[in-house]
């Protein structure tokens, strides 16, 4: 299932019907990514599918894991498809993820009750940061996370520079614009946040 994620608007006093129809007309689209010529996989499961992707097509990513993860495995061929058609499979194998494709950066986090328990679903208002991913992602787990949060960085991605200015979201989606910005993969769970710079 892919999550769009919200998007501020500004409300008028127009009739609801007409309110509905502006609505539609400018919802945001929903593009296909990039076009994938072919793709398999062997044996994984739908979060493992996602890392294998993203990195395949050197995209920043940001993965949620629950606490209890599903150990169910997949093989997964596809053929003249598209990047948002495999993320969607990959949340029909396994409904209990969804993703978002949110700028440069893919997301996939949990759905239901492990979604609304999750610390990275925390909403900011803002967050406004400057320095080194190490530095900025500190200053963010410090503001919004448990204390007992972990940072594990690799040494390759942490003293990128990144400056980020940005309101009305979640904490997963702050982490994703930072990832995005610094050309990063996270892998988070409650008590972790595990950085690395996308392979060259």
């Amino acid at each position: 299932m892919e999550t769009m994620l919200p998007t501020r608007t500004t409300r008028t006093a127009a009739p609801l019907l007409l309110t509905a129809l502006l609505a539609a007309a400018c919802a945001p689209s929903r593009p296909p990514g990039r076009a994938i010529e072919s793709i398999e996989m062997v044996d994984l499961s739908s979060p493992g599918m996602f890392l294998q992707l993203a990195i395949q097509l050197d995209r920043p990513h940001v993965l949620e894991m629950p606490a209890t993860p599903n150990t169910a495995r997949h093989d997964l061929k596809m053929e003249n498809t598209t990047e948002r058609a495999v993320l969607e499979e990959l949340c029909r194998l396994e409904p209990e993820y969804q993703f978002a494709m949110d700028g440069q950066a893919l997301l996939m986090w949990p759905t239901g009750e492990a979604e609304q328990s999750s610390p990275f679903s925390r909403r900011l208002s803002a967050f406004r940061a400057e320095g080194s991913v190490e530095s900025v992602l500190r200053e963010l787990i410090g503001a919004a996370l448990p204390d007992d949060t972990l940072l594990v960085a690799e040494a390759a991605g942490r003293a990128r520079p990144v400056q980020v200015d940005l309101e009305d979201l979640s904490v997963r989606e702050a982490l994703a614009a930072v990832a995005a910005q610094a050309h990063l993969m996270m892998t988070i769970e409650p008590g972790y946040v595990r950085v690395a710079a996308l392979p060259e």
